[in-house]
């Protein structure tokens, strides 16, 4: 049998200013403002099972587990605006805040069989996981309206912004694998993923001592993804020095939605994204150059699917009123090839080094992107985040990873990566970055104390990299803002 839990809880406090400069015709809009934001959250996971050997060779496993979370965020933000045109004032202001909190439960279980055959590492696995959660959300945003700054409170608007909903995953995976020789081995497997997901998002407005429901910033998202793959892998060495790993996985998704939106959901579009079985390679090869040295050569095709709030097609955060976000029902999984050759050298047990260069090409790349908008309660003139798939993109660059232990009870581990990144989007109206050189470091470093105590200090640093600029959304997302714009 085995048991455990664990419990985290976290505050964290941050600190934003926003300038905006808005040109339109002979008026000039600057936007100054200021955010002080807590969060304070707590996240409880408890698992237990046990194994039940039906005889020296069968093995069954059962488990169940649940997750608890709760979070609290307040942001209080300043926001001061200038306005040079015939007949405004020249500065006003508004001081809004946010108190928001959402909530979690996830419950599931699991199933596992192993065999294993009379030959040593010969072995099959089935397995099979299950699990439901739901959320929760609620938002309440106070702005407090001074048309003059510094001078009387003119005016306020409030809003509530709730939300629900669950997710229900399926999992069931075989595994083989079967040591064909000491040099050699052999693996395969099959697996089918599926997961449900349900959201609502409710905006009211505060009329008349209560809060109103808005039909024209609400909606309802129902989300299914399947994935069905099957992979084979076979390595072996030729020689004492030389080594290789190849690999094949086959592997089709699909996922499909329903959008309502309007008074009493009326309005309903449908998405749906097929694609066929698609191939997926990889090859490492490895090469001893003495006992302490070796180098390797990798290549993989992989896919990364767009996420549930990804593809959300709707706003749903209107937290900042000039700053909304939504999601994008026509991405498309991003493919990527990845190359990396790398050296490694180990000194003695405590100290070693790893130097890396990696080439990785992207198609589809799922990116985020920021373009001009109408809010649809207050028609002010906003920010929309939301995500499309630029043409492709590619990163290349050099990483160094060293272990070393200074002294018995010190171990510090390093990493450096110094790279060069572009996307290439085909729209003349969406402009990006030129290519750049970025850099990340970050060392991780643990101290052994009496007792079988340790604690570990860290440090890391990200320079910047390339993103999407403001320009167009993708089609959907564009049907999507025109229709809030009318309503």
């Amino acid at each position: 049998m085995f048991a455990n839990i664990g419990y985290n809880q976290r505050k964290t406090i941050s600190d934003g200013i926003t300038e905006r400069n808005t040109f339109s015709n002979d008026t000039t809009t600057r936007l100054y403002q200021t955010d002080r934001a807590i969060g304070d959250g707590r996240f409880l996971f408890a698992r237990a099972g046990f194994d039940y050997f039906l005889d020296n060779r069968n093995t069954i496993t059962l488990s169940g587990m649940t997750v608890d979370g709760k979070f609290d965020n307040t942001t209080n933000s300043d926001i001061v605006t200038t306005t040079t045109a015939p007949g405004s004032n020249a500065e006003s202001r508004i001081l809004r805040t946010s108190d928001a909190n959402f909530g979690f439960n996830m419950k599931g279980g699991a199933l596992g069989f192993v065999h294993n055959f009379p030959k040593s590492g010969h072995q099959l696995t089935v397995d099979g996981q299950y699990n439901k959660s739901k959320n929760n959300s609620k938002n309440l945003l106070n702005n407090n309206i001074f048309d003059v700054n510094g001078g009387p409170q003119t005016g306020n608007f409030r809003q509530m912004q709730s939300g629900a909903g669950n997710n229900e995953r399926i999992n069931a995976q075989m595994d083989y694998t079967n040591p064909l020789s000491d040099k050699s081995k052999l693996e395969a497997g099959v697996r089918f993923n599926q997961t449900q997901t349900f959201s609502e998002n409710v905006l009211s407005r505060y009329q008349n001592g209560d809060f109103v429901r808005s039909d024209d910033a609400s909606a309802k998202f129902n989300f299914t993804d399947r994935v069905y793959a099957a992979y084979g892998n076979f390595s072996s060495k030729i020689g004492e020095k030389f080594g290789y790993q190849l690999g094949l996985r086959l592997e089709s998704s699909e996922y499909n939605g329903q959008f309502f939106s309007g008074a009493g959901y009326s309005k309903m579009d449908q998405f749906k994204i097929a694609y066929p079985a698609s191939l997926f390679p990889s090859v490492f090869l490895s090469y001893q150059l003495s006992q302490s040295q070796q180098l390797q050569l990798n290549y993989s095709r992989r896919i990364n699917r767009p996420g549930f709030f990804q593809l959300f097609p709707f706003i749903t955060d209107y937290s900042d009123t000039l700053n909304l976000s939504l999601g994008n029902a026509n991405l498309r999984p991003e493919f990527t090839s990845s190359f990396e050759l790398s050296y490694s050298k180990t000194f003695d047990k405590s100290n070693n080094l790893i130097v890396s260069t990696y080439y990785k090409h992207t198609d589809d790349l799922i990116t985020r992107y920021q373009t001009n908008g109408i809010h649809p309660l207050t028609g002010d003139n906003v920010i929309l985040n939301t995500f499309l798939n630029a043409n492709s993109s590619f990163v290349g660059g050099l990483e160094i990873v060293s272990k070393n232990a200074p002294t018995k009870w010190w171990d510090v581990t390093s990493n450096a990566n110094i790279y060069t990144s572009k996307i290439n989007v085909n729209d003349p109206l969406v402009p990006t970055a030129d290519q750049i050189y970025s850099w990340f470091a970050k060392i991780n470093n643990t101290f052994k104390l009496p007792k079988n105590f340790t604690v570990q200090v860290s440090g890391d640093y990200n320079s910047k990299t390339v993103l999407a600029r403001a320009g167009r959304v993708t089609a959907a997302a564009a049907e999507v803002v025109a229709d809030l714009a009318e309503q």
